[in-house]
Protein backbone atom coordinates (compact mmCIF):
# COMPACT_ATOMS: atom_id res chain seq x y z
CA UNK A 1 0.00 0.00 0.00
CA UNK A 2 1.23 3.51 -1.24
CA UNK A 3 0.98 6.17 1.65
CA UNK A 4 2.83 8.73 -0.43
CA UNK A 5 1.33 11.39 -2.92
CA UNK A 6 2.21 10.46 -6.63
CA UNK A 7 5.34 11.51 -8.14
CA UNK A 8 4.97 13.48 -11.66
CA UNK A 9 5.92 10.48 -13.61
CA UNK A 10 2.98 8.36 -11.63
CA UNK A 11 0.80 10.74 -12.59
CA UNK A 12 1.66 10.88 -15.72
CA UNK A 13 1.51 7.36 -16.19
CA UNK A 14 -2.00 7.72 -14.57
CA UNK A 15 -2.93 9.97 -17.28
CA UNK A 16 -1.46 7.75 -19.98
CA UNK A 17 -4.01 5.05 -18.39
CA UNK A 18 -6.95 6.98 -18.66
CA UNK A 19 -6.19 7.84 -22.65
CA UNK A 20 -5.59 4.50 -23.79
CA UNK A 21 -8.29 3.32 -21.59
CA UNK A 22 -6.49 0.85 -19.16
CA UNK A 23 -8.85 2.89 -16.29
CA UNK A 24 -12.19 2.45 -17.97
CA UNK A 25 -14.25 3.91 -15.20
CA UNK A 26 -13.66 6.86 -12.18
CA UNK A 27 -13.70 5.23 -8.78
CA UNK A 28 -13.54 6.86 -5.86
CA UNK A 29 -10.22 7.90 -5.88
CA UNK A 30 -10.11 9.21 -9.46
CA UNK A 31 -11.98 11.60 -11.49
CA UNK A 32 -11.44 13.25 -14.85
CA UNK A 33 -12.69 16.23 -16.57
CA UNK A 34 -12.24 17.04 -20.51
CA UNK A 35 -12.01 20.85 -19.76
CA UNK A 36 -13.38 23.26 -16.86
CA UNK A 37 -13.14 27.19 -16.79
CA UNK A 38 -11.83 28.01 -13.65
CA UNK A 39 -12.83 31.49 -14.46
CA UNK A 40 -16.68 30.55 -13.86
CA UNK A 41 -19.34 29.52 -11.74
CA UNK A 42 -20.01 26.84 -13.81
CA UNK A 43 -16.00 25.75 -13.93
CA UNK A 44 -15.41 26.22 -10.04
CA UNK A 45 -17.93 24.48 -8.76
CA UNK A 46 -17.71 20.92 -10.23
CA UNK A 47 -14.09 21.10 -9.01
CA UNK A 48 -14.88 21.94 -5.96
CA UNK A 49 -18.00 19.58 -5.46
CA UNK A 50 -15.34 16.92 -6.24
CA UNK A 51 -12.99 17.58 -3.67
CA UNK A 52 -15.52 18.04 -0.89
CA UNK A 53 -16.68 14.19 -1.85
CA UNK A 54 -13.29 13.02 -1.82
CA UNK A 55 -11.87 14.53 1.06
CA UNK A 56 -15.65 13.14 2.75
CA UNK A 57 -14.32 9.72 2.00
CA UNK A 58 -13.93 6.89 4.99
CA UNK A 59 -10.58 6.59 5.75
CA UNK A 60 -10.65 2.73 5.79
CA UNK A 61 -12.01 3.09 2.41
CA UNK A 62 -10.05 5.26 1.01
CA UNK A 63 -6.60 3.83 2.20
CA UNK A 64 -7.02 0.92 0.24
CA UNK A 65 -5.97 2.93 -2.59
CA UNK A 66 -2.78 5.07 -3.12
CA UNK A 67 -2.53 5.36 0.54
CA UNK A 68 -5.49 7.26 0.65
CA UNK A 69 -4.78 10.11 -1.84
CA UNK A 70 -7.46 11.20 -4.23
CA UNK A 71 -6.96 12.77 -7.95
CA UNK A 72 -9.17 14.99 -10.16
CA UNK A 73 -7.61 15.42 -13.83
CA UNK A 74 -8.64 17.96 -15.89
CA UNK A 75 -7.71 18.10 -19.72
CA UNK A 76 -7.49 14.24 -19.75
CA UNK A 77 -10.26 11.36 -20.95
CA UNK A 78 -10.86 8.53 -22.19
CA UNK A 79 -9.57 8.32 -26.34
CA UNK A 80 -7.53 11.96 -25.55
CA UNK A 81 -5.30 14.56 -23.91
CA UNK A 82 -6.83 18.03 -24.54
CA UNK A 83 -4.71 19.96 -21.97
CA UNK A 84 -5.56 23.23 -19.95
CA UNK A 85 -4.46 26.39 -19.89
CA UNK A 86 -2.25 26.57 -16.34
CA UNK A 87 -3.63 29.28 -13.60
CA UNK A 88 -1.71 30.31 -10.76
CA UNK A 89 -2.32 27.98 -8.03
CA UNK A 90 -2.72 30.55 -5.48
CA UNK A 91 -5.52 32.26 -8.19
CA UNK A 92 -6.91 28.91 -8.23
CA UNK A 93 -7.49 28.19 -4.45
CA UNK A 94 -9.24 31.67 -4.19
CA UNK A 95 -11.81 30.43 -6.75
CA UNK A 96 -12.57 27.32 -5.09
CA UNK A 97 -12.09 28.08 -1.24
CA UNK A 98 -15.86 29.85 -1.24
CA UNK A 99 -16.89 26.91 -2.05
CA UNK A 100 -14.95 24.50 0.56
CA UNK A 101 -13.74 26.89 2.95
CA UNK A 102 -10.53 28.34 3.60
CA UNK A 103 -9.68 25.89 6.53
CA UNK A 104 -12.05 22.98 4.52
CA UNK A 105 -10.04 19.97 3.04
CA UNK A 106 -6.34 20.29 2.21
CA UNK A 107 -5.89 20.25 -1.44
CA UNK A 108 -3.39 21.00 -3.77
CA UNK A 109 -3.32 21.89 -7.59
CA UNK A 110 -0.05 20.42 -9.74
CA UNK A 111 0.67 20.64 -13.34
CA UNK A 112 2.46 17.61 -15.48
CA UNK A 113 2.82 17.32 -19.14
CA UNK A 114 1.47 14.69 -21.10
CA UNK A 115 1.32 14.27 -25.34
CA UNK A 116 3.55 17.80 -25.26
CA UNK A 117 -0.23 19.02 -23.45
CA UNK A 118 -0.41 20.69 -19.51
CA UNK A 119 -3.03 18.76 -17.67
CA UNK A 120 -4.42 20.12 -14.18
CA UNK A 121 -4.10 17.58 -11.09
CA UNK A 122 -6.28 18.30 -8.06
CA UNK A 123 -4.45 16.33 -5.21
CA UNK A 124 -6.90 15.61 -2.45
CA UNK A 125 -5.37 14.69 0.82
CA UNK A 126 -6.33 11.20 2.51
CA UNK A 127 -8.76 11.45 5.02
CA UNK A 128 -7.95 10.48 8.45
CA UNK A 129 -10.48 9.91 11.64
CA UNK A 130 -11.29 12.88 13.56
CA UNK A 131 -11.45 14.88 10.42
CA UNK A 132 -14.45 17.12 10.62
CA UNK A 133 -17.79 16.82 8.09
CA UNK A 134 -16.64 18.77 4.90
CA UNK A 135 -19.66 21.07 3.68
CA UNK A 136 -20.53 23.16 0.50
CA UNK A 137 -19.74 26.76 1.84
CA UNK A 138 -21.62 28.88 -1.07
CA UNK A 139 -24.84 27.91 -2.73
CA UNK A 140 -24.21 27.02 -6.40
CA UNK A 141 -26.26 24.82 -9.52
CA UNK A 142 -29.07 24.33 -6.86
CA UNK A 143 -27.51 23.23 -4.29
CA UNK A 144 -27.52 24.88 -0.81
CA UNK A 145 -24.79 25.93 1.68
CA UNK A 146 -24.50 23.11 4.26
CA UNK A 147 -24.90 20.32 1.20
CA UNK A 148 -22.79 17.07 2.20
CA UNK A 149 -21.10 15.23 -0.78
CA UNK A 150 -20.04 12.15 -0.99
CA UNK A 151 -17.72 9.61 -3.24
CA UNK A 152 -19.62 6.42 -4.38
CA UNK A 153 -19.43 3.93 -7.41
CA UNK A 154 -17.04 6.44 -9.31
CA UNK A 155 -19.26 9.67 -8.53
CA UNK A 156 -19.61 12.24 -6.28
CA UNK A 157 -23.53 12.42 -4.67
CA UNK A 158 -25.28 14.20 -1.86
CA UNK A 159 -25.24 12.51 1.15
CA UNK A 160 -27.53 9.91 2.51
CA UNK A 161 -28.79 9.59 6.10
CA UNK A 162 -25.99 6.62 6.63
CA UNK A 163 -23.34 8.59 5.04
CA UNK A 164 -24.11 11.22 7.85
CA UNK A 165 -23.99 8.91 10.65
CA UNK A 166 -20.79 7.36 8.85
CA UNK A 167 -19.46 10.86 9.10
CA UNK A 168 -20.30 12.14 12.48
CA UNK A 169 -19.15 8.99 13.68
CA UNK A 170 -15.73 9.79 11.74
CA UNK A 171 -15.70 13.55 13.29
CA UNK A 172 -15.63 11.43 16.41
CA UNK A 173 -12.42 9.83 16.14
CA UNK A 174 -13.85 7.06 17.46
CA UNK A 175 -14.46 5.05 14.07
CA UNK A 176 -13.12 1.22 13.68
CA UNK A 177 -10.24 1.87 11.27
CA UNK A 178 -8.61 -1.16 10.17
CA UNK A 179 -7.25 -3.04 7.10
CA UNK A 180 -7.55 -7.05 5.89
CA UNK A 181 -4.67 -8.55 4.00
CA UNK A 182 -4.72 -12.13 3.05
CA UNK A 183 -0.87 -13.07 3.39
CA UNK A 184 0.45 -15.69 0.86
CA UNK A 185 0.66 -16.46 -2.54
CA UNK A 186 -0.17 -13.44 -5.04
CA UNK A 187 -2.37 -15.93 -7.05
CA UNK A 188 -4.73 -18.36 -5.82
CA UNK A 189 -4.09 -21.76 -6.61
CA UNK A 190 -7.09 -24.00 -7.88
CA UNK A 191 -8.00 -27.78 -9.19
CA UNK A 192 -11.09 -29.26 -11.08
CA UNK A 193 -12.24 -31.96 -8.16
CA UNK A 194 -14.33 -33.54 -11.49
CA UNK A 195 -11.17 -34.41 -12.94
CA UNK A 196 -9.18 -35.45 -10.31
CA UNK A 197 -11.96 -37.64 -8.64
CA UNK A 198 -12.61 -39.26 -12.32
CA UNK A 199 -8.53 -39.69 -12.79
CA UNK A 200 -8.61 -41.63 -9.34
CA UNK A 201 -11.46 -43.69 -10.58
CA UNK A 202 -9.39 -44.34 -13.26
CA UNK A 203 -6.55 -45.73 -11.78
CA UNK A 204 -8.22 -47.75 -9.24
CA UNK A 205 -10.31 -49.32 -11.90
CA UNK A 206 -7.22 -50.45 -13.58
CA UNK A 207 -5.71 -51.45 -10.59
CA UNK A 208 -8.96 -53.99 -9.88
CA UNK A 209 -8.67 -55.12 -13.36
CA UNK A 210 -5.25 -56.25 -12.96
CA UNK A 211 -5.43 -57.93 -9.81
CA UNK A 212 -8.55 -59.77 -10.79
CA UNK A 213 -6.69 -60.65 -13.76
CA UNK A 214 -3.93 -61.98 -12.22
CA UNK A 215 -6.05 -64.09 -9.97
CA UNK A 216 -7.99 -65.33 -12.63
CA UNK A 217 -4.76 -66.32 -15.10
CA UNK A 218 -3.84 -68.60 -11.49
CA UNK A 219 -7.00 -70.11 -11.27
CA UNK A 220 -6.36 -71.52 -15.05
CA UNK A 221 -3.28 -72.47 -14.73
CA UNK A 222 -3.71 -74.50 -11.51
CA UNK A 223 -1.11 -75.02 -8.97
CA UNK A 224 2.24 -75.85 -10.28
CA UNK A 225 2.48 -79.72 -10.07
CA UNK A 226 6.53 -80.60 -10.60
CA UNK A 227 8.36 -82.39 -8.25
CA UNK A 228 10.82 -79.85 -6.83
CA UNK A 229 7.33 -77.41 -5.63
CA UNK A 230 6.07 -80.55 -4.14
CA UNK A 231 9.08 -81.21 -2.02
CA UNK A 232 9.43 -77.55 -1.39
CA UNK A 233 5.70 -77.42 0.29
CA UNK A 234 5.94 -80.78 2.04
CA UNK A 235 9.13 -79.54 3.64
CA UNK A 236 7.35 -76.22 4.46
CA UNK A 237 4.03 -77.57 5.56
CA UNK A 238 4.52 -76.86 9.15
CA UNK A 239 4.93 -73.18 8.52
CA UNK A 240 3.29 -72.21 5.49
CA UNK A 241 0.12 -72.68 4.30
CA UNK A 242 -1.14 -72.45 0.91
CA UNK A 243 -4.07 -70.34 -0.74
CA UNK A 244 -7.26 -71.51 1.18
CA UNK A 245 -9.12 -68.31 -0.62
CA UNK A 246 -11.51 -69.35 -3.58
CA UNK A 247 -11.78 -66.82 -6.09
CA UNK A 248 -15.00 -65.49 -5.28
CA UNK A 249 -14.06 -64.89 -1.87
CA UNK A 250 -10.67 -62.93 -3.49
CA UNK A 251 -12.63 -60.65 -5.47
CA UNK A 252 -14.49 -59.95 -2.27
CA UNK A 253 -11.47 -58.54 -1.26
CA UNK A 254 -10.53 -56.50 -3.99
CA UNK A 255 -13.78 -55.13 -4.94
CA UNK A 256 -14.20 -53.78 -1.07
CA UNK A 257 -10.32 -52.74 -1.53
CA UNK A 258 -11.30 -50.50 -4.19
CA UNK A 259 -14.51 -49.00 -2.45
CA UNK A 260 -12.38 -48.08 0.17
CA UNK A 261 -9.72 -46.71 -2.03
CA UNK A 262 -11.59 -44.80 -4.22
CA UNK A 263 -13.10 -43.40 -1.12
CA UNK A 264 -9.79 -42.10 0.74
CA UNK A 265 -7.81 -41.26 -2.31
CA UNK A 266 -9.22 -37.92 -2.85
CA UNK A 267 -8.60 -36.58 0.12
CA UNK A 268 -5.21 -37.94 -0.15
CA UNK A 269 -4.24 -36.36 -2.62
CA UNK A 270 -6.41 -32.86 -1.55
CA UNK A 271 -3.94 -33.03 1.96
CA UNK A 272 -1.06 -33.76 -0.06
CA UNK A 273 -2.49 -30.82 -2.42
CA UNK A 274 -2.59 -28.37 1.11
CA UNK A 275 0.87 -29.99 2.74
CA UNK A 276 2.70 -28.80 -1.01
CA UNK A 277 1.33 -25.18 -0.10
CA UNK A 278 -1.25 -24.21 -2.42
CA UNK A 279 -4.00 -22.58 -1.17
CA UNK A 280 -2.09 -21.69 2.07
CA UNK A 281 -2.73 -18.41 3.69
CA UNK A 282 -2.98 -16.46 6.65
CA UNK A 283 -4.79 -13.48 7.77
CA UNK A 284 -3.45 -10.52 9.03
CA UNK A 285 -5.57 -7.11 10.75
CA UNK A 286 -3.91 -3.68 11.02
CA UNK A 287 -5.10 -1.08 13.25
CA UNK A 288 -4.94 2.16 11.36
CA UNK A 289 -5.48 4.21 14.45
CA UNK A 290 -3.80 5.32 17.55
CA UNK A 291 -6.33 3.96 19.36
CA UNK A 292 -6.85 0.47 20.94
CA UNK A 293 -9.29 -1.91 19.96
CA UNK A 294 -10.65 -5.00 21.98
CA UNK A 295 -11.88 -8.04 20.84
CA UNK A 296 -11.23 -7.67 17.24
CA UNK A 297 -13.72 -10.21 15.29
CA UNK A 298 -13.37 -10.86 11.59
CA UNK A 299 -15.72 -12.24 9.65
CA UNK A 300 -14.97 -13.31 6.07
CA UNK A 301 -17.73 -14.81 2.95
CA UNK A 302 -16.46 -16.53 0.17
CA UNK A 303 -18.48 -18.20 -2.69
CA UNK A 304 -17.57 -21.41 -4.31
CA UNK A 305 -14.68 -23.01 -2.31
CA UNK A 306 -14.02 -24.86 0.91
CA UNK A 307 -11.77 -24.17 4.11
CA UNK A 308 -10.17 -25.89 6.29
CA UNK A 309 -7.87 -24.94 8.99
CA UNK A 310 -6.87 -28.63 9.96
CA UNK A 311 -3.41 -28.98 8.24
CA UNK A 312 -2.55 -32.06 9.01
CA UNK A 313 1.38 -33.22 8.91
CA UNK A 314 0.86 -35.91 7.32
CA UNK A 315 -1.88 -37.46 4.29
CA UNK A 316 -4.37 -39.77 4.95
CA UNK A 317 -3.75 -43.28 5.04
CA UNK A 318 -4.35 -45.29 1.88
CA UNK A 319 -5.56 -49.37 2.04
CA UNK A 320 -3.67 -51.85 0.56
CA UNK A 321 -4.30 -54.20 -1.85
CA UNK A 322 -5.20 -57.61 -0.46
CA UNK A 323 -2.78 -60.26 -0.95
CA UNK A 324 -2.53 -61.08 -4.10
CA UNK A 325 -4.25 -64.54 -5.17
CA UNK A 326 -2.19 -67.58 -4.90
CA UNK A 327 0.26 -66.75 -2.32
CA UNK A 328 0.23 -69.15 0.67
CA UNK A 329 0.86 -66.75 3.94
CA UNK A 330 3.28 -68.29 6.53
CA UNK A 331 1.85 -69.47 10.23
CA UNK A 332 4.53 -67.27 11.72
CA UNK A 333 3.41 -63.97 10.29
CA UNK A 334 2.60 -62.02 13.46
CA UNK A 335 1.50 -58.92 11.37
CA UNK A 336 -1.62 -58.93 12.15
CA UNK A 337 -1.09 -59.97 15.40
CA UNK A 338 1.33 -57.22 16.32
CA UNK A 339 -1.11 -54.92 14.98
CA UNK A 340 -3.57 -55.83 17.33
CA UNK A 341 -1.18 -55.05 20.08
CA UNK A 342 -0.10 -51.55 18.74
CA UNK A 343 -1.53 -48.34 21.26
CA UNK A 344 -3.43 -46.30 19.05
CA UNK A 345 -1.60 -42.71 18.46
CA UNK A 346 -2.75 -40.37 20.77
CA UNK A 347 -2.11 -36.84 20.21
CA UNK A 348 -2.62 -34.81 23.05
CA UNK A 349 -2.22 -31.94 21.66
CA UNK A 350 -5.42 -31.86 19.87
CA UNK A 351 -8.03 -31.56 22.75
CA UNK A 352 -6.64 -28.91 24.45
CA UNK A 353 -5.95 -26.29 21.68
CA UNK A 354 -8.64 -23.65 21.24
CA UNK A 355 -9.55 -23.39 17.95
CA UNK A 356 -8.43 -20.18 15.94
CA UNK A 357 -11.25 -20.06 13.28
CA UNK A 358 -14.68 -21.02 13.39
CA UNK A 359 -16.18 -22.26 9.65
CA UNK A 360 -19.43 -22.99 8.66
CA UNK A 361 -19.80 -24.62 5.17
CA UNK A 362 -23.22 -22.83 4.10
CA UNK A 363 -25.13 -23.89 0.87
CA UNK A 364 -22.35 -23.05 -2.05
CA UNK A 365 -20.83 -20.76 0.71
CA UNK A 366 -18.21 -20.43 3.64
CA UNK A 367 -17.98 -18.42 6.67
CA UNK A 368 -14.55 -17.90 8.51
CA UNK A 369 -15.10 -16.33 11.46
CA UNK A 370 -11.47 -15.31 13.35
CA UNK A 371 -11.11 -14.18 16.85
CA UNK A 372 -7.89 -11.78 16.60
CA UNK A 373 -7.97 -10.35 19.77
CA UNK A 374 -7.02 -7.36 20.67
CA UNK A 375 -4.71 -4.77 18.54
CA UNK A 376 -2.54 -1.78 19.63
CA UNK A 377 -2.72 1.48 17.96
CA UNK A 378 -1.16 1.23 14.07
CA UNK A 379 -0.32 -2.59 14.90
CA UNK A 380 -1.28 -5.42 13.46
CA UNK A 381 -1.75 -9.10 13.79
CA UNK A 382 -1.65 -12.71 12.11
CA UNK A 383 -3.98 -15.50 11.90
CA UNK A 384 -3.02 -18.78 12.14
CA UNK A 385 -2.40 -20.63 8.70
CA UNK A 386 -6.08 -21.86 6.75
CA UNK A 387 -6.61 -23.14 3.17
CA UNK A 388 -8.77 -22.25 0.63
CA UNK A 389 -9.34 -25.01 -1.40
CA UNK A 390 -11.00 -23.81 -5.18
CA UNK A 391 -11.82 -27.34 -6.66
CA UNK A 392 -13.47 -25.96 -9.87
CA UNK A 393 -13.43 -23.25 -12.84
CA UNK A 394 -14.21 -20.02 -11.71
CA UNK A 395 -16.47 -17.71 -14.47
CA UNK A 396 -13.80 -14.80 -13.16
CA UNK A 397 -10.38 -14.60 -13.10
CA UNK A 398 -10.54 -13.25 -9.56
CA UNK A 399 -11.91 -14.73 -6.26
CA UNK A 400 -14.14 -12.12 -4.20
CA UNK A 401 -13.81 -12.52 -0.31
CA UNK A 402 -15.77 -10.11 1.59
CA UNK A 403 -15.27 -9.32 4.89
CA UNK A 404 -16.24 -7.33 7.69
CA UNK A 405 -14.81 -6.23 11.44
CA UNK A 406 -15.89 -5.60 15.09
CA UNK A 407 -14.65 -4.53 18.35
CA UNK A 408 -16.12 -4.77 21.60
CA UNK A 409 -14.17 -1.24 22.25
CA UNK A 410 -16.24 0.91 19.16
CA UNK A 411 -19.24 1.16 17.66
CA UNK A 412 -19.81 0.00 14.32
CA UNK A 413 -18.91 -2.64 11.46
CA UNK A 414 -16.19 -2.12 9.15
CA UNK A 415 -16.60 -4.24 5.62
CA UNK A 416 -14.54 -4.91 2.27
CA UNK A 417 -14.02 -6.75 -0.31
CA UNK A 418 -10.55 -8.52 -1.31
CA UNK A 419 -10.15 -9.37 -5.14
CA UNK A 420 -7.35 -12.38 -5.17
CA UNK A 421 -6.70 -13.31 -9.02
CA UNK A 422 -6.78 -17.04 -9.65
CA UNK A 423 -4.13 -18.76 -12.01
CA UNK A 424 -5.17 -19.20 -15.20
CA UNK A 425 -4.69 -23.47 -15.31
CA UNK A 426 -5.01 -25.69 -12.66
CA UNK A 427 -2.94 -28.24 -10.34
CA UNK A 428 -3.33 -31.45 -11.97
CA UNK A 429 -3.07 -34.67 -10.66
CA UNK A 430 0.41 -35.41 -10.69
CA UNK A 431 1.75 -32.06 -10.38
CA UNK A 432 1.83 -33.17 -6.70
CA UNK A 433 3.43 -35.50 -4.78
CA UNK A 434 1.24 -38.67 -3.63
CA UNK A 435 1.16 -42.46 -3.73
CA UNK A 436 -2.11 -43.16 -5.62
CA UNK A 437 0.05 -44.91 -8.54
CA UNK A 438 2.11 -48.21 -8.13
Amino acid sequence: MQHEALSDAQIRALAEEIRDGAIAAETDWVEWKRSLDFSTDGGRFPLAKNVLGMANRMPEIALRNLGGYGYILVGAEPGSIVGVNPVDPAQLHDWIDPYIGAIGPAWQPRYVTVDDKTIAVIEVVPPRPGDPVHTLRKECDGFQRGTIFVRKNGKTHRADDQDVVNLVQRAKGARLDLDLLLIGAETMSWFDRTAVEAEITRIADSSQDSQLEHARGYSTRGQPEIALAQTVRRAFANVYREEQRSLDEYKSEVDEWHANWTHNAPQHWVENYMLAGHGIYSLRLRNLTDQNFASVEARLRIEGVRVEDDLRPEAVELPKRPRPFGTGTSLLDFGDFNQAILMPRVDFATPFDQPEFSITQLEGTVEVVWDAGHLRPMGSVDSAELCILVDSPHDSNHLPIAWSATSTSVNGVQQGVLEIPIAPHPILLDDIDHDLRD
